[in-house]
């Protein structure tokens, strides 16, 4: 089921905006309605500014050739509550944590992935309970809390 959250995003593909990351590292497609922010150096934040359905944050990091693959090895060795998952083609760690915020409760979904010498940090945060029945968590859908 998780290895099946980014295949969702396909379904925005005829109305979605495409991000390049600086220097080329990555680039991704997201939903037309939601927007980019840098969230620090290496850090890029995209969400719904009209109508908070959730955030999806990814971090990129350089390292030595297999850094990508060394991170996801690392995160299950570290995290025990990382569990190894595929996302198409990529290797990755997922985990997800709970926190309260001002009284209301959040679920972020967190995937450590890598390629050569790039990892990649990415997280989906939404509100506790929040599923693809009611397509409020959208563009994901279909996580767990």
């Amino acid at each position: 089921m998780v290895g099946t959250v980014f295949a969702k995003i396909s379904l925005y593909m005829e109305q979605s905006k495409k991000f390049i990351s600086p220097g080329a590292w990555f680039s991704m497609t997201y939903p037309a309605d939601w927007n980019e922010f840098e969230d620090g150096e290496g850090s890029f934040l995209f969400y719904n500014p009209n109508e908070w359905t959730g955030n999806f944050r990814i971090s990129a990091f350089k390292g030595n050739a297999t850094y990508g693959k060394d991170s996801v090895k690392q995160e299950l060795r570290e995290n025990s509550s990382a569990i190894p998952v595929r996302i198409g083609r990529m290797e990755c760690a997922y985990s997800k944590e709970m926190f309260e915020e001002e009284g209301a409760y959040y679920t972020s979904h967190l995937w450590i992935t890598g390629a050569d010498e790039v990892a990649f940090e990415c997280s989906f945060t939404v509100r506790k309970g929040v599923s693809s029945g009611d397509n409020s968590g959208a563009p994901f859908g279909n996580l767990p809390d």
